[in-house]
């Protein structure tokens, strides 16, 4: 079952890789191009940075939900633990920075058991807050489908419920995934949720959760700023509807199986949901500079870590 569920996630990436190989071949010319001036530089750099900026409000978040297994990081020791294993998440699979995660707590002194369970928690809460987000974007926004009518004698409600019904179904993936590939887990740990009960708690949860928020924001942000700072487009709809809009694509990408980051299945997802608003030529050169920008951040983050392991007196938990 485990391999049939990997297999299921190998065909949504290639099927989504295709989706945008066919685009970009459709579409090639249509992509508008700019100059690289100062503003657009700055754009550019200052995307990059924010995206980096994400991974230093994870480890903030990390290093309060893992208080529940009584460990103290620092938030400088989490960033370098964070921000490093963070490349792993590129390899096929989507656990390998998790395992990453691991190994380099143990160097600090932190026990496999507290990454495991404080790493969980984020997961559930990361994964919860996009499901959130991407529900209210959904419910309320009209502005990506404005001929949208509440009638069901009408084709006009194909679109959204057709997305609708996507979402649903990859949730359900997603929760088989867990139960499936996780049963011989939760079979062998009969304390597992008496375990994560340390974890539970309100204060840091809620602040957690603020800043899992925060990142979703700032990547809708990271969106707005491109178009209207490298390509100088009126798209016409608010910043914040980059946000929920990216987060569906977000949490498609995390819970496909076998897709690194979220590759090819998120680019798929953002141009559907962009292409009506902004034409496709925009819309999938928005999505590929968006992988682009969110990679680059992710190293720039990654060469930080590693220059504070080395250079800073990082000590132990031991």
């Amino acid at each position: 079952m485990k391999k049939a569920v990997y297999l299921v996630g190998y065909l949504v990436v290639g099927l989504s890789l295709f989706f945008l190989l066919r685009n970009l071949v459709v579409n090639l010319k249509d992509i508008p191009g700019f100059e690289f001036t100062y503003q657009a530089v700055l754009a550019l750099v200052i995307s990059t940075l924010l995206c980096a900026g994400t991974v230093a409000i994870l480890s903030l978040a990390w290093s309060l939900l893992i208080r529940g297994g009584n460990v103290y990081l620092t938030v400088r020791q989490a960033y370098v633990i964070m921000a490093q294993s963070q490349i792993g998440r590129y390899l096929p699979g989507n656990i390998w920075h998790y395992a990453g995660r691991v190994a380099l707590g143990r160097r600090y002194g932190v026990s496999a058991e507290a990454t495991l369970l404080s790493t969980s928690m984020e997961t559930v809460m990361i994964f919860g807050m996009g499901l959130i987000i991407s529900a209210a974007g959904l419910l309320f926004s009209k502005q990506f489908f404005p001929d949208i009518k509440i009638d069901f004698y009408t084709r006009n409600l194909v679109a959204p419920i057709a997305l609708v019904i996507a979402v649903l179904a990859v949730i359900g993936l997603a929760i088989t995934t867990v139960f499936v590939v996780s049963k011989p887990v939760w079979t062998s740990a009969k304390n597992w949720i008496k375990k994560r009960l340390p974890y539970i708690h309100v204060g840091r949860i809620g602040v957690s959760g603020l800043l899992y928020i925060s990142i979703f924001l700032i990547f809708g942000s990271v969106v707005w700023l491109l178009l209207n700072l490298i390509w100088q487009v009126e798209a016409g709809i608010s910043w914040y509807q980059f946000v929920w809009s990216f987060s569906i694509a977000w949490v498609a990408g995390f819970v496909t199986p076998g897709a690194p980051g979220g590759i090819g299945v998120r680019e798929a997802i953002l141009v559907t949901l962009y292409s009506p608003v902004l034409g496709e030529g925009l819309a999938l050169g928005l999505s590929l500079m968006l992988r682009v920008l969110t990679s680059l951040g992710d190293l720039v983050a990654f060469g930080l870590a590693y220059y504070l392991s080395q250079t800073q007196n990082l000590k132990s938990l031991r």
